[in-house]
């Protein structure tokens, strides 16, 4: 593929969660493309927020669980013209799952969301000679595959299919116990470890009375050894690598630990097969120090890694047409640091343009970012000089060495910003983006209004009800940085005690 690229005309769109739903919209309402798709595996839209799927064909595990509560306020929910709806509950304002996958049924049936086919899932995306992508797509109400040719896609389900495992060593031993794939449950299977994307509560999953170990200090980790703490032999144990930054209630039945350094695999004494997991916690000289002996079950809940296994690209890049190309993996263990290499703004795959990713980045408002981004996507393709575009055009660089100077750029950051800590959060990689997110995102608006200058009238600037983009200013960050204060007051309303974020 030349520097120079023809913006598509034609696009699909893989994914049917917010993100998915939100760039169909915009790319309808922000560019003039002869086509627009979306598929979408499960059987209902929704993502990682769909509640409603019936799961009488194949189904996927998410990291959304019956019960879950938020950690985003419906200002921070609500997709452009769609404010999502105030809280019932004052004390406890974060929407629950039905909620959110309820409001995002709602967006796209209010949007008429046509064009989006359920139950197609994408078996594979390879880059063409010619120009365009073939696309393997399978339709699980018919079991019949078929492929057809797009001039673009956008990929938005980059995260939350793909865990991520700590390096223990002799974790992966312990994990392949039972199986690597079912539900978590310390009586499922026989499995001795699972991941928080298996998580589906407490009931009827074997946890009772069981010794407990959760690996993690983020949202899951804690919501999960919250609610296992009411069922199983206490203390639950939570292994730590630092002190959280995510609200948690102070409960003496869970007892923080040092991270598990080496997991050590019990055979039954009677019939001699692996049946409990003794833990080698590390001491602080980084030895073996403390032991937790005969836990029935670990679940890491360690995050994910952004992994599309479908998509392959030509390496080298087809930009050197001098050098012979294969069709590789864009994506995986092998990418260093971890992140879907090679785009521009996060969001343009720098050697072939018509290749896009709505959602790669972390963020604490997902929604209202890929919002943003797929409106800035659709002027992007939509406004380039060869598109003969009634906008003004985005200005994305012309050359594939200059897209990529944007990743660099992304790169030396986050090793400076790594330098200042001996101790670097998870948190701390490529498309978490922290203290740098409100940059990015007044970059990105500021472009939008530039190349349609309707979105930044008095009418809609700042105004998601009215159909405009989030405000992303000073006064509205500030806001969302305190919502972790707001979610923990929440959580000790929750359980009927005082807060200690109100003293």
């Amino acid at each position: 593929m030349p520097d120079a690229f023809h913006p598509p005309r034609r696009v699909l769109i893989i994914g049917g969660g917010p993100s998915g739903l939100a760039t169909l919209r915009n790319f309808r309402e922000h560019g003039k493309f002869e086509e627009v798709q979306l598929v979408e595996r499960r059987d209902a839209i929704g993502g990682v927020w769909c509640a409603h799927s019936n799961r009488s064909r194949p189904s996927w595990p998410r990291p959304a669980y019956p019960g879950l509560v938020g950690n985003v306020l419906p200002e921070f929910l609500s997709l452009a013209g769609h404010p999502f709806p105030e809280p019932l509950r004052p004390a406890q304002p974060f929407p629950i799952l039905e909620e959110t996958s309820t409001y995002v049924m709602d967006y796209a049936r209010s949007e008429n969301l046509v064009r989006i086919r359920l139950n197609v899932e994408v078996i594979s995306v390879g880059e063409l000679e010619t120009g365009g992508w073939r696309v393997v797509l399978k339709d699980w109400s018919k079991g019949e595959e078929s492929e057809e040719v797009w001039d673009g896609v956008v990929v938005t389900t980059v995260w939350y299919d793909n865990p991520r495992y700590p390096v223990i060593d002799g974790l992966v031993d312990a994990i392949n116990i039972g199986g690597t794939n079912g539900a978590a449950g310390a009586g499922k299977g026989g499995r001795l470890v699972s991941h928080a994307i298996h998580w589906d509560g407490v009931e009827d999953n074997g946890y009772e009375g069981k010794r407990i170990a959760v690996i993690g200090s983020a949202n899951s980790a804690n919501e999960i050894a919250a609610a296992l703490a009411n069922v199983v032999s206490t203390p639950i144990f939570r292994s730590v690598r630092r002190v959280s930054i995510f609200p948690s209630v102070l409960d003496d039945r869970i007892q923080d630990v040092a991270p598990v350094q080496r997991v050590e695999i019990v055979q039954d004494s009677t019939s001699g097969t692996p049946s409990k997991l003794n833990l080698h916690l590390r001491a602080e000289d980084g030895q073996d120090g403390e032991i937790l002996k005969d836990i029935d079950h670990i679940i890491c809940a360690t995050g994910y890694v952004p992994h599309v296994p479908y998509l392959r690209v030509p390496f080298p890049s087809r930009a050197d047409e001098a050098i012979p190309s294969t069709l590789k993996h864009l994506t995986g263990p092998h990418v260093a640091p971890m992140r879907v290499p090679s785009l521009y703004r996060h969001t343009i795959y720098a050697p072939n343009p018509t290749l896009a990713f709505v959602g790669a980045t972390i963020s604490f408002v997902p929604f209202v970012l890929s919002d943003l981004t797929s409106t800035w996507l659709a002027l992007a393709w939509h406004s380039q000089p060869s598109s003969a575009s009634d906008t003004n055009p985005i200005p994305v660089p012309t050359t594939t060495s200059a897209r990529l100077e944007d990743e660099q750029a992304r790169i030396q950051q986050l090793e400076a910003v790594r330098a200042e800590t001996d101790n670097p959060s998870d948190l701390l990689n490529f498309h978490f983006l922290g203290r740098f997110e409100l940059e990015f995102a007044q970059l990105m608006r500021d472009e939008v209004y530039a190349a349609e200058p309707a979105m930044a009238s008095p009418e809609r600037k700042g105004r998601p009800q009215a159909g405009g983009l989030l405000a992303w200013d000073e006064e509205q960050d500030g806001r969302r940085w305190t919502m972790y204060r707001t979610k923990l007051e929440s959580l000790y309303w929750a359980v009927g005690k005082e807060s200690p974020a109100k003293e």
